[in-house]
């Protein structure tokens, strides 16, 4: 039976983010069989750099931030709102959301208390209040976002998240039955690829940085010792940045290892991959939240060293008999450095052992492939 599906997500389709490149996946291969529409509001991004006029005026930044509600996303969700109230909702048998931004959910609330019977089904991939780790708008505002993070949930049908330790944080601080909520994985549409062993120091990574979950500074602490391991050292960082990473390079003694290349396609940098000998990627601090881009790691053809910083990472539980996937400490020693080094080496003196290390990735990856991800709508 063809459905009538309404996507409510801020990223979709200009962007770069994660949350916009999961619903193209999806949305591409729901349009196979079922009719879906789209309410979004992002838009392109400028070479990588937070270049807009607002970064420029700190004070004014500070002042918008002070009074935004629910967060960066209130202007689209306000010229969202005369649509959202006068849509015809009569055909539509299917809602999705997703956050972040939660500017998303607060427009799918007011479309389920139009159409009660409307089966909602309420992403999180970022946490509001309960169990967020950044800084999403005032303090003086928390109260407003608790009221209406409950609010949303309640109301919804079902709750997808992407790891167990945060469907146990709503479970038991919001008192909702287990059943509701669902953890489904990330993303992607790629398959693991033969991996190729390292023939030198060339590393890459992609992604963001934030000072609470994933810090520059840490990850060039764990640069520093590979450096000072291995002087021919490159790394070659692909997503946003300013001019304080810069600086913080210069201050590390990394400005001739270290390089920064801007916002980068997931197509492109696939592409890329087999100019690198490794992959450094680095996880977050807390086990709420699983980086679609963990998955990635899988299927990019290269080793990967995984800077851990939790101890029940998600993602480290899942792939530890996939050899290639080498969990490191952000106190990484020379020493040790080198027996991980030694590890994955080891690994490609074996052909079966490479070939049992693909399988499993192959298998860990099915369940997240674009075509298995109904689960949102069934």
């Amino acid at each position: 039976m063809k459905l009538n599906i309404l996507l409510v997500s801020y990223n979709f389709h200009a962007s770069l983010s994660p949350r916009a490149l999961k619903w193209q996946k999806i949305i591409h291969e729901w349009s196979k069989q079922n009719n879906v529409e789209i309410i979004s509001g992002d838009k392109n991004i400028n070479q990588g750099r937070y270049s807009s006029s607002l970064t420029k005026m700190p004070m004014l930044v500070n002042i918008l931030r002070h009074f935004r509600w629910p967060d960066y996303a209130m202007i689209w969700m306000l010229r969202s709102l005369p649509m959202v109230l006068k849509k015809d909702l009569s055909q539509i048998d299917k809602m999705v959301s997703s956050s972040h931004p939660f500017s998303s959910h607060i427009l799918a609330l007011l479309i389920k208390i139009r159409k009660r019977d409307l089966h909602w089904t309420m992403d999180i991939g970022d946490p509001f209040f309960l169990g967020s780790t950044i800084k999403i708008n005032s303090r003086w505002l928390m109260p407003l976002n608790k009221y209406f993070e409950k609010k949303c949930i309640n109301f919804s049908d079902r709750i997808t998240v992407n790891t167990k330790a945060l469907k146990s944080f709503y479970v038991k601080d919001y008192g909702i039955c287990k059943d509701k909520v669902f953890v489904v994985p990330p993303v992607t549409n790629a398959h693991p690829a033969e991996i190729k062993r390292p023939s030198g120091f060339k590393f890459i990574y992609a992604g963001r940085f934030y000072n609470t979950e994933r810090p520059l500074n840490k990850f060039l602490d764990v640069v520093k010792v590979i450096v000072d391991l291995h002087e021919d050292t490159v790394i070659d960082i692909y997503g946003p940045f300013d001019s304080s990473y810069h600086d913080l390079v210069k201050l590390k003694g990394l400005n001739k290892n270290v390089f920064f290349k801007g916002f980068c396609s997931q197509n492109d940098l696939r592409v890329l991959m087999k100019n690198y000998d490794y992959y450094l990627s680095m996880g977050n601090i807390h086990d709420l939240q699983f980086p679609s881009k963990n998955l990635d790691l899988l299927t990019y053809g290269i080793p990967v060293l995984y800077i851990q910083q939790s101890k029940s990472d998600p993602f480290l539980e899942d792939v530890k008999d996939i050899k290639f996937i080498c969990p490191i400490t952000r106190n990484l020693t020379k020493s040790q450095l080198c027996d991980h080094i030694s590890s994955i080496n080891h690994l490609f003196d074996s052909d079966d052992e490479c070939q049992l290390a693909l399988l499993l990735a192959r298998e860990y990856i099915e369940p997240s492939l674009a075509n298995n991800q109904k689960q949102y709508y069934e």
